[in-house]
């Protein structure tokens, strides 16, 4: 899923400031599908064996830490049966798809989950291209796992639109989802944890109960 090793300069490259996430572990009861899950494959650090990471990339999956089931599968149409998974993760794997495909995406995931699933949405905001020479956008992240620390940089091509938090409600509640948390820090990043609820945790028509409102999972 990654694809930070394309040659990015000064003159074609808006570079943000450092993102820092600080993850901690999240509850939920099955798997963990993670969208995009190769690279640092920073949820798998953080739920080894109890994640599914798919990604298109076999080399993206093959370099990710050990722990996660790897499977390489598109997630605009996965081959999993519906209901399949308790939670599901995309950390800064949006900004590598094309906005045409975030759609589809979003219906698969909530598709995928189990009625009271969560989708955790983690990615980068930036804004409208003006500048026809800046071709991208590089990402500086610092993710703050318990007990480690991993750094890298994400560059992206510019979606001339830009992205940020409202693009991504958007989705969530186009599909069925319900926003119960979004976290736009400064204008550099984004904490977007999507149940799929009607009232605070669970999938629409099938609980009508409170749950406990999702953890901030990034800052």
């Amino acid at each position: 899923m990654r694809d930070h090793h394309r040659r990015l300069s000064e003159e074609n490259t808006l570079v943000l400031d450092k993102v820092v996430v600080a993850l901690e572990d999240f509850p939920g009861v099955g798997w963990v599908l993670d969208i995009g899950g190769g690279g640092e494959g920073v949820v798998g650090i953080l739920k080894g064996s109890a994640v599914v990471a798919i990604d298109r990339l076999r080399e993206e999956l093959e370099e990710a830490p050990q722990g996660p089931l790897k499977i390489v599968m598109d997630a605009r149409k996965m081959g999993f049966l519906d209901g399949s998974f308790g939670q599901a993760t995309a950390f800064f794997s949006f900004c590598y798809m094309p906005r045409e495909d975030h759609e589809a995406i979003f219906r698969e995931v909530y598709r995928v989950l189990r009625p009271g699933g969560e989708f955790r949405v983690w990615d980068a905001t930036y804004p409208a291209r003006s500048n026809a020479e800046q071709q991208y956008v590089l990402i500086p992240l610092a993710a703050e796992l318990p007990g480690s620390r991993i750094e890298t940089s994400y560059g992206v091509r510019w979606d001339e639109r830009g992205r940020g938090l409202e693009h991504y409600q958007h989705l969530g509640t186009s599909q069925g989802f319900e926003i119960t948390r979004g976290r736009e820090p400064g204008d550099w990043a984004v904490v977007l944890p999507l149940p799929a609820t009607v009232v605070g945790g669970r999938r629409r028509g099938l609980h009508d109960g409170a749950a406990d409102e999702a953890a901030p999972l990034g800052r």
